[in-house]
Formats: structure tokens, sequence, C-alpha cells
């Protein structure tokens, strides 16, 4: 770690990451499954690269707590100089990530309802936030238990849209 850089703690789903903040180029995160460099590409938008995959996240901060958007998915997130303690993780339901809002959105479309059988990766819910549409997906196979928005409502962070339960089987 050069002297300029900076180290943080990053909990996150129950994970905790080293990171290591430089004062320009990208982020270094040491984590389980080897090393993740994370590049910001304009104010919310983050190419996070893992080996050969690469991802791109949206994130905002409100509140102190940090939201990332990503392939449909919301993680909410706290950052801790290292040699704090480490925080808690939000934003997830029984260790998947909640699928919440990552930011204050308009509700524009919803494709779920209670009872019907969903598939990895089908879009449950179209948010509308700062001009982009992001796409609330299902994480999983299930069934959707309740929907807990309208088309049309304002929603905040972090609270739960849609609650799945695994198919039965």
């Amino acid at each position: 770690m050069s002297a300029a850089s900076r180290r943080v703690r990053l909990t996150a789903g129950g994970n905790a990451y080293a990171v290591e903040v430089p004062p320009a180029g990208p982020l270094r995160v040491d984590g389980a499954g080897g090393p993740v460099t994370v590049t910001r590409l304009d104010r919310t938008t983050f190419e996070v690269v893992a080996g050969e995959r690469r991802i791109t996240v949206r994130a905002v901060e409100s509140e102190g707590r940090y939201w990332a958007f990503a392939e449909g998915c919301t993680f909410a997130f706290e950052i801790a100089h290292a040699d704090a303690g480490a925080p808690a993780a939000s934003g997830q339901t029984g260790g998947e990530p909640a699928l919440a809002a990552p930011m204050p959105a308009t509700v524009v479309a919803l494709h779920a309802e209670p009872g019907m059988t969903v598939r990895r990766d089908d879009t449950l819910v179209v948010l509308e936030a700062m001009k982009m549409e992001l796409s609330i997906r299902s994480p999983r196979d299930g069934v959707v238990e309740s929907v807990s928005c309208r088309q049309g409502e304002l929603v905040e962070p972090g609270v739960p849209l849609v609650a799945l339960r695994p198919e039965p089987g």
C-alpha cells in the first residue's frame, strides 16, 4: 500500500473485505475468491472486475450508508476505517440481496404478483431514479410471496419491494 493510500474495511452480505483506496486509479479489494478491481466510470457508475468477470455497478450514498445496484440485486453496506470494528451489513434477507430500491425511486412497472412462479433474472419491478430505469430482478427461482409496492409509488432505499420463497419442491 502506498503512503497516500487509505485502507478501509467493507462489510456486505456478511463478508468483510480489506479495501485499499489510492488517491488515483482503481480500488483494490482483497476478499474471498481473489483480488477485485473497482474503477469509477462516473459519479454513480463503477466497473467491477473479478478475474474474467466484468460487472457494472451503480452506487449512491445516503445518510452514511451506501447502496449498490448490480445485475438486478440491491446491496446496502457501510464502510469503516480498517482499524475500526466491523460494521453491520444490511439490505439482506435470508442471506440474499434484498429486492429493494438502491435509492429513492418511482415504480414505473410491476411484473410480479403474489403466487407467481419466477426464474432467476426475471424482471420483477422496474424503477426510475435520477432519470435512469433500474430493473429489480429475481436472484433465484422461486414464488412471489408478496409485493409491497404499486405502480407510480415513490419507494425508499432498502425497503423490500418483493418477497420470494423457494419453489415447492
